[in-house]
C-alpha cells in the first residue's frame, strides 16, 4: 500500500482521489495491526482529501474510512465519540446505498459492537439482528462470512442477558 501510495502521489497528486483510496486501505490495515494513531491519522488524511475534492457525501470510502476512526474510539473506550461516528456513517450510508445494502448492514454490526461495548445490550440485540437480516437478505451474498461476525456477537450478547438457550442458538449458527 505504501507503494501505490507513492506511485500515486507522484502520478496523481498527493490530494487526488487515489491517494485517498491508498489511505483508505493502509488505515485498515493499520488497525489491524494495532496501530491506532496511524490508523486514525491515515483516515483523517483520506477523508480530508475527499472532502477537499468535493466528495465527501457522494464517495463510497467516505463511510469506510469513518468506520476506521470509529473503530479507533472503540478500542480507546471513547464510545460516545464512535457512537457518533456511526450514526453520522449510517446515516451517509442510508443515503448512498440505502438501508438494505451490505455496506449499510457490515456498519450497522460494527456499530452494534460499540452498543455491547457501553453495555446497552438491548440495543445491540436489536442491531445485530437488524444487521443479519440485512445480510441473509441479500440475494447475492446470502452466506456472507460478515453474518457468522453477527451471529458470534448475537450470542454473546444473548448470553449476557441471559438468555442461554437463544445464544446458544446464535453462536450454533456462527459455527
Amino acid at each position: 500500500v505504501r507503494k501505490a501510495l507513492a506511485i500515486n502521489s507522484r502520478t496523481n497528486g498527493g490530494n487526488s482521489l487515489p491517494v485517498a483510496l491508498n489511505l483508505n486501505e493502509l488505515a485498515v490495515i493499520q488497525l489491524q495491526l494495532s496501530q491506532f494513531t496511524a490508523a486514525e491519522q491515515s483516515a483523517q488524511s483520506g477523508l480530508n482529501i475527499l472532502e477537499a475534492l468535493h466528495l465527501e457525501c457522494t464517495d463510497p470510502n467516505v463511510t469506510r474510512l469513518m468506520d476506521t476512526q470509529a473503530r479507533v474510539q472503540q478500542v480507546r473506550g471513547n464510545y460516545e465519540r464512535a457512537t457518533e461516528l456511526y450514526l453520522k456513517l449510517l446515516d451517509t450510508d442510508r443515503r448512498q446505498v440505502g438501508e438494505k445494502h451490505l455496506k449499510y448492514a457490515t456498519h450497522l454490526l460494527n456499530y452494534g459492537t460499540v452498543q455491547a461495548a457501553q453495555g446497552k445490550l438491548e440495543e445491540a440485540k436489536q442491531t445485530f439482528k437488524g444487521a443479519i437480516a440485512i445480510m441473509k437478505a441479500d440475494p447475492h451474498r446470502p452466506r456472507h462470512p460478515n453474518i457468522i461476525d453477527g451471529l458470534a456477537n448475537l450470542g454473546s450478547v444473548l448470553g449476557a442477558l441471559g438468555g442461554f438457550d437463544a445464544a446458544g442458538t446464535g453462536v450454533q449458527g456462527a459455527l
